[in-house]
């Protein structure tokens, strides 16, 4: 590093926060100052601010299978979303220009598109961002003097009116199934999809229709979700998730929202309804789970043509129900009543932000199950639901917009241009 000068840099903030989505969202500005602090006389060629992107990622195709390798169904990619340099001083001097011993001050302003991708990190891909800052010094002979900080990309999405939760058919799915999150149904086979109750008041709220539920069957080659539009549900008020599973249980979930942020925790209240004399429900729990998918897109065609897809559980709760919480035949057409929480994040694992684009995606749901025993045999019930993970802004700015005010009836009339007069 240089030895008679030093680099600091301030900006206004680290992350970049869209409003909408790639195709809607405005531009935003990333600005700051750079302060040079030379402890020497010297002379120095340019100082610049260059801010880049870079998008990759490298998998093996899942939907190959075969006993050898063969590196033509790996895939990988590594392209530069955005290379921009401002330059902030520039000497005209072949030598470069003479700095005194003082502190100099430089301040810059870089527009970054509202088409950007937003950060993501995950196993095999990833989307990031960097600020450097890098001082030329005349002299071939000395090392230039650097200093590069993250920039994050957010986004802000109107959830309520981009999707919905998924929709399926109402049938229970009885087997014990791994935590996968399957195929969904398109929206336009459904002949009548599920409502969702919400807000609910209070826990003595009466029974709904069933949730939307994600379905029974588990595709692992399955398309991404799909979502409907349903703006008349507000996702951030509390929740209530109705579900039954033939002639054995009724489950009602009640959940503090839909969307949260990584500092949140995921409040569950589940009230638990036997519906045969003979169901005997020994443990209940939940799962927090992630789902990532990447694909590879043909350079020629924008098509599809290899995908990877995992799942992280972020966060689990499990409870072993003792013999006086038994749910029983003593306790036909009874409640009772659990709550559980889920973190969003730890020390080791956190939750990533819901994105969408042309190569990544992430979402979420929940897996809340039921050990049950039912005519001497062992069945584990269960029903998932997607939840939210937003920037933390999406509740101090986006929900805080002021509020709509209609016009006067007769204003229009005082705004008219006067009268034309030759």
């Amino acid at each position: 590093m240089l030895s008679g000068a030093r680099i600091s840099l301030d900006i206004h903030s680290d992350t970049i926060l869209f409003h909408g989505t790639e195709e809607s969202a405005s531009s935003k500005l990333l600005y700051g100052k750079v302060r040079l602090h030379i402890k020497s006389k010297t002379r120095i060629r340019s100082l610049y601010a260059n801010v880049s992107g870079i998008s990759s990622y490298g998998f093996v195709n899942e939907n190959y299978e075969s006993p050898s390798f063969n590196v033509n169904n790996c895939y990988a990619s590594k392209s530069q979303i955005l290379d921009h340099k401002e330059v902030l001083f520039e000497s005209s001097e072949s030598n470069g220009s003479l700095f005194l011993p003082k502190t100099y001050e430089f301040s810059f302003i870089i527009k970054m598109e509202g088409s950007l991708p937003a950060t993501v990190y995950t196993e095999y891909g990833k989307t990031e961002y960097k600020l450097k800052v890098v001082l030329e010094k005349a002299n071939i002979l000395s090392m230039n003097v650097s200093k590069s900080i993250p920039i994050y990309v957010r986004r802000i999405i109107d959830i309520g009116q981009l999707v919905s939760p998924p929709i399926s058919s109402p049938q229970p799915l009885i087997q014990a199934v791994d935590d996968l999150l399957p195929a969904f149904t398109s929206p336009s086979a459904q002949s009548s999809p599920s409502p969702i109750v919400s807000p609910v008041s209070s826990p003595s709220s009466s029974p709904s229709t069933s949730f939307a539920d994600l379905p029974s069957s588990i595709n692992h080659n399955s398309p991404a979700p799909a979502f409907s539009p349903l703006p008349l549900v507000d996702s951030s008020l509390p929740r209530l998730i109705s579900k039954s599973f033939d002639d054995k249980l009724h489950l009602k979930i009640y959940t503090n929202s839909s969307i949260y942020t990584t500092e949140q925790q995921l409040k569950l209240a589940v009230e638990v309804f036997p519906l045969h004399e003979s169901v005997r429900v020994i443990s209940i729990g939940s799962v927090f789970n992630e789902s990532v998918s990447i694909k590879s897109l043909s350079t020629t065609t924008g098509q599809v043509v290899a995908s990877k897809r995992y799942l992280r559980i972020i966060n689990s709760v499990h409870k072993n129900l003792s013999s006086f919480q038994t749910v029983s035949k003593n306790g036909f057409f009874s409640s009772n009543s659990y709550e559980m929480l889920l973190q969003t994040s730890s020390s080791h694992k956190s939750a990533q932000l819901d994105i969408e684009n042309n190569v990544f995606k992430v979402s979420h749901y929940v897996k809340l199950y039921c050990i049950i025993e039912f005519e001497g045999k062992r069945e584990k019930l269960f029903t998932l639901f997607p939840v939210f993970i937003v920037p933390n802004e999406y509740f101090t700015e986006f929900n805080n917009l002021p509020l709509y005010s209609p016009s006067e009836p007769y204003a229009q009339i005082n705004l008219l241009p006067p009268a034309y007069s030759e």
